[in-house]
């Protein structure tokens, strides 16, 4: 068993881990929630903002993802 960790989505909390090997779970992703400023983000860039870190912790696993989600990329941060 291989587990998957990118530096480019958050370190999960506890015993978790971003992803394991072969099938591929991901789960427990959240979203960046506060700004540098430390305002809260709106719900729909916290929704983006979560399903980016799974998008990074599929394409460390080797999954392609180009055109999964195609909204993603156009989104507005």
């Amino acid at each position: 068993m291989k587990i998957i960790s990118t530096a480019d989505a958050p370190i999960p909390a506890g015993h978790y881990s971003q992803g394991i090997e072969g099938l591929v779970f991901v789960s427990g992703m959240l979203p960046t929630l506060k700004a540098a400023g430390g305002e809260s983000y709106a719900f729909d860039h916290q929704v983006r903002s979560a399903l980016r870190h799974c998008e990074r912790v599929l394409v460390a696993a080797g999954w392609e993802c180009a055109g999964a989600a195609p909204w993603l990329s156009t989104a507005k941060p």
